[in-house]
């Protein structure tokens, strides 16, 4: 089985260089699958962009000593959300997988006979396997959706989407190098006349009736409410009486704020922690099983962030769907052997600002949130199912907690 020769993950199909006759995934050279089988004979001759600048793609070249005359703004994705599968062609995604898995022999490991060091390489492993699956059978997501106008309508929907028709129908027209009928173009000119001023004259009165119901108390409400901003980024922070200067200090106060590396001198908790590396000398729990691990998989939602593995919850479905045996083999393992693996407990933080706050240069104006891999929160789930059971069955909950206990409420 070939790499790719940029990303050196595996691939079964791909674009192939002229020049160094090298095999390269679509998305990694720069072309869609569709515009290289158009090629035909032409392949042997065809070189990417890379080739033809002989260096870096898009990338401009500077010198050490070198800087650009003045910073070039770039937009930045950094969701954990990689891969489409709006449209995703599940079965080229279980073969492909199916063939990946075979030849790196992760069906072969005995997973029962693995030591903590040794799962979390298995567990990395597998998971690489699954980004590879995934890479060569869904599409790549290109960025963040723009969010829609308040006074969007169904109505403009519909003519939005006749216009983006016609206008298809006539480019192939002329892509096949023929004249587009004029009934076709007048559909088309009319159709977006009634587009344009059905947004504007949507749009302006929504304008109308946003201004006619601000008070006249406060001249500058209007503007005040236009010019707000709600996804701030705390870019400058104040801690001690003093605001830090750049992106590295911001980083650091918020980590130092939020995840403090303070020694606990607790004479309690430090028992606890010692305490709980010892076995209990009581029955070991009962193994989870297929149908419980399915079901808990199921319980995530798709549209759900996933962690730094980009493998959102119907991916983890589907791969479970179809190796039941070593998914349960997997979770049990973690169980018996009381390991949890380390590439599931790796989060992605992103610090999210509160709502309605005076000062956005206070640190207690944000809060972090952790995106951990679907797979760690399907165990965590798991893990606390038997917990919580075994918490009421030895009746070691007070009569009192009603807080995040099922099937009660705290009115």
């Amino acid at each position: 089985m070939s790499k790719c020769g940029e990303c050196n993950e595996g691939l079964l199909d791909g674009a192939v260089r002229s020049s160094c006759k090298q095999t390269f995934h679509y998305n990694c050279i720069g072309i869609t699958e569709g515009g290289y089988r158009k090629l035909g004979d032409r392949k042997s001759t065809w070189r990417c962009p890379k080739c033809k600048s002989g260096g870096q793609m898009n990338t401009p070249t500077l010198s050490p000593m070198q800087e650009p005359s003045h910073p070039i703004p770039h937009a930045m994705n950094n969701s954990t959300f990689k891969y489409n599968t709006s449209k995703a062609n599940w079965h080229t995604f279980k073969e492909t997988l199916h063939t990946l898995m075979t030849n790196h022999n992760i069906l072969e490991v005995n997973i029962s006979s693995l030591t903590p060091d040794q799962l979390d390489k298995f567990v990395h492993s597998l998971t690489n396997t699954i980004n590879s699956a995934c890479l060569n059978s869904f599409a790549l997501k290109t960025g963040l959706r723009k969010p829609q106008a308040s006074w969007w309508s169904e109505n403009l929907e519909h003519l939005k989407k006749q216009c983006i028709n016609l206008h298809h129908k006539i480019h192939t027209h002329s892509k096949n190098k023929q004249t587009p009928p004029a009934d076709l173009i007048n559909k088309y000119h009319e159709i977006k006349f009634r587009y344009t001023q059905t947004i504007r004259k949507t749009s302006t009165e929504h304008f109308k009736q946003f201004c006619e119901s601000q008070g006249a108390e406060d001249v500058w409400s209007i503007t005040n409410k236009l010019l707000k901003y709600n996804n701030i980024q705390p870019s400058t922070l104040k801690v001690n009486n003093k605001f830090t200067s750049n992106e590295e200090e911001t980083s650091q106060a918020l980590l130092t704020h939020f995840y403090p590396d303070v020694p606990d001198t607790d004479v309690k908790h430090t028992n606890m922690r010692n305490n709980s590396s010892l076995l209990p000398d009581t029955e070991d729990d009962p193994a989870f099983t297929s149908p419980e691990i399915i079901s808990a998989f199921n319980f995530i939602c798709h549209n759900k962030a996933p962690g730094n593995d980009h493998l959102t919850s119907d991916i983890c479905q589907v791969f479970t769907r179809n190796y039941p045996e070593l998914t349960t083999n997997l979770m049990n393992h973690c169980l018996q052997i009381a390991h949890f693996p380390t590439p599931w407990k790796e989060a992605v933080v992103k610090i999210i600002p509160k709502p309605n706050k005076q000062d956005y240069t206070n640190l207690n104006s944000f809060r972090p949130i952790g995106q951990i891999p679907v797979f760690g929160k399907v165990l965590e789930k798991l893990f606390t199912k038997r917990f919580t059971y075994n918490a009421h069955k030895l009746k070691l909950l007070n009569r009192s907690q009603f807080g995040f206990t099922e099937q009660t409420t705290e009115r």
